[in-house]
């Protein structure tokens, strides 16, 4: 749920991790009002005909959390909610910080 990827990500942004929230099929002014209810601190867009990411990195599930690597390697692929905890420990593997997974 976005509140919890919220606080996976305020917990994990000071050791380098870098969030970026693609809403699809809906308008950019709905993807900024939902974000801002829900207290984003990282960038949300919008790409509401999937024209943008599509090609790229078809989703045909919701929601689907995709984690890249610094050198922009897709690592892991969750399609299914994920819970603060559930963020913060597949994240920080990522990093390779695996203790923050403690936070």
């Amino acid at each position: 749920m976005f509140p919890d990827i919220q606080a996976a990500y305020a917990k994990l942004e000071p050791q380098g991790l870098r969030m970026l929230g693609v809403s699809l099929r809906e308008s950019p002014v709905d993807a900024a009002a939902y974000a801002g209810r829900n207290g984003a601190t990282f960038l949300v867009l919008s790409d509401p005909d999937e024209m943008d990411t599509g090609a790229a990195y078809p989703i045909l599930n919701f929601p689907t959390h995709i984690f890249i690597d610094s050198d922009g390697i897709v690592q892991s692929v969750v399609l299914e909610d994920m819970d603060e905890e559930q963020a913060i420990s597949e994240a920080s593997r990522i990093l390779g910080n695996p203790s923050a997974a403690q936070t």
